[in-house]
């Protein structure tokens, strides 16, 4: 079955209450099975926060009338599920290699040296 004529249009859950725009379908695998499955990926904008891209099952979509398709998934759980995506992103964002400033016998830019494998006792967070 295909699931562009739900391009452009407004996600929306039961109850109708706005959970982000539809951008695109894309076949990802699925939870439980690894076969792949036609996915909405709808756009989540949050005020002071970056906008972020949640995949969506299209096995639950209810019907799709005007501008709005409505899925089988409450608010609260669409809530969870871009809370669970955030902290994700959040952890693969972060740089954990070592910064040293041990001065060489080379002089110019070589001066720092960047532990890439994570090896070294010492390690440091930071972002990127």
């Amino acid at each position: 079955m295909s699931y562009n004529h739900l391009i452009s249009k407004i996600a929306a859950d039961k109850e109708g209450k706005k959970l982000g725009k539809v951008i695109c379908i894309e076949n990802l695998p699925g939870k439980t099975i690894k076969k792949l499955t036609p996915h909405l990926m709808i756009l989540h904008f949050k005020r002071f926060k970056q906008d972020i891209v949640v995949p969506i099952s299209a096995e639950q979509v209810l019907e799709a009338k005007g501008s709005y398709v409505l899925l089988s998934l409450s608010k609260d759980d669409f809530e969870k599920e871009v809370a669970q995506l955030r902290a994700q992103k959040d952890v693969r964002e972060k740089y954990t290699g070592i910064v040293s400033n041990d001065p060489s016998r080379r002089a110019g830019s070589s001066r720092y040296r960047v532990d890439y494998t994570n090896l070294s006792t010492k390690s440091k967070e930071r972002k990127h």
